[in-house]
C-alpha cells in the first residue's frame, strides 16, 4: 500500500495538470470560434464586444478556481492515498459551493450586467453588442462552470479520455449552435452566448455518468462532517491559481483599454 502511493498521487497530479489545460483550452477555443463566427456574421463591432468580454468571463471563471480547480488537487491527493471518503467529501463540498455561488454570481451579475459592462466598456457603439452579450453570458455563466469543475474530478479520478471527449462535444455544439442561432434563426450576438451554454452543458451531460456513476471514486453527498473546514481549504488551495488568473484579467484589461 505505501509503495503504491507516490505513484497514485503523481498520476493524479498529471491528471489534474491535464484537466486544467484542457479547459483552459476549450474557453479559448470557444472564444476563438465565437470571435471568428460573430465577426463574420455580425460584423466587427460584435467581433470587439466578445474580445471586451474576456475580462469580465475571466473573473466569473475565477470562482470556479477558487471553488473547484484547488480542490480537486486535493481530491487527487486523496484518491492517490486510497481514502477515497476524504476525496469524496472534498469532491461534494466543491461542487454544492461551486454550484450555490454559481447560481448567485449568474442572478446577481444578470441584474447589474448593463452596470458591469459600463466599467468594461465606453465605446457607445460597442456597448448595445457588449451589453446583450454579456447579460446571456452571464445569466448562464454557472453551467460553465459546473462543467469545468466536473472536468477537474473527473480527470484526476484517471479519467481523461472521458474529458477529452466531452470538451469535444462541447466545442462542436458550440460551432453548430453558433452557426444556427445566428447564421440561420439570426437572433444576434445573444445566440453565441447560449450556444457556448449549450456546448457546456452537452459537457455535464457527457461528464455526467462516470462523476456520478458506480465506477467514479467520489460518491456525492448533500451533508458533510465538517463542511465549512473542507470549504476553507478548497479555497486556501485555490487561491495562487485565482491570483494568476485575476493577474491575467487584469492584464487583458490593460490591452482592451489600449486598443480603444
Amino acid at each position: 500500500m505505501l509503495t503504491r502511493k507516490p505513484y497514485l498521487i503523481n498520476r493524479a497530479l498529471k491528471s489534474y495538470l491535464l484537466a486544467t489545460i484542457l479547459t483552459i483550452s476549450v474557453v479559448q477555443v470557444n472564444s476563438v470560434i465565437d470571435s471568428i463566427l460573430m465577426g463574420q456574421f455580425l460584423g466587427p463591432d460584435a467581433l470587439s464586444a466578445i474580445t471586451l468580454s474576456g475580462p469580465i468571463m475571466t473573473l466569473i471563471i475565477s470562482f470556479y478556481i477558487l471553488l473547484a480547480a484547488g480542490a480537486a488537487l486535493l481530491a487527487g491527493k486523496a484518491i492517490g492515498e486510497r481514502d477515497f471518503d476524504r476525496a469524496s467529501q472534498i469532491f461534494s463540498v466543491s461542487l454544492v459551493s461551486l454550484f450555490a455561488v454559481g447560481l448567485t454570481v449568474s442572478i446577481v451579475g444578470c441584474i447589474f450586467s448593463e452596470e458591469i459592462v459600463g466599467l468594461f466598456c465606453k465605446d457607445s457603439r460597442l456597448i448595445p453588442y457588449l451589453n446583450d452579450y454579456m447579460r446571456m453570458s452571464i445569466a448562464l455563466s454557472f453551467v460553465a462552470m459546473m462543467a469545468q469543475g466536473m472536468s477537474q474530478f473527473t480527470d484526476v479520478d484517471g479519467k481523461p479520455q472521458e474529458v477529452a471527449r466531452s470538451m469535444s462535444f462541447c466545442v462542436l455544439v458550440n460551432i453548430i449552435f453558433d452557426i444556427l442561432l445566428v447564421a440561420v434563426f439570426r437572433i444576434g450576438i445573444i445566440g453565441s452566448a447560449i450556444a457556448s451554454s449549450l456546448g457546456y452543458l452537452t459537457c455535464i451531460i457527457a461528464l455526467f455518468p462516470h462523476t456520478f456513476g458506480r465506477k467514479s471514486s467520489y460518491h456525492f453527498r448533500f451533508v458533510v462532517p465538517k463542511m465549512a473546514e473542507i470549504l476553507k481549504n478548497n479555497i486556501k488551495n485555490g487561491t495562487a491559481m485565482v491570483i494568476m488568473s485575476l493577474a491575467g484579467a487584469a492584464g487583458m484589461f490593460i490591452m482592451n483599454s489600449l486598443v480603444l
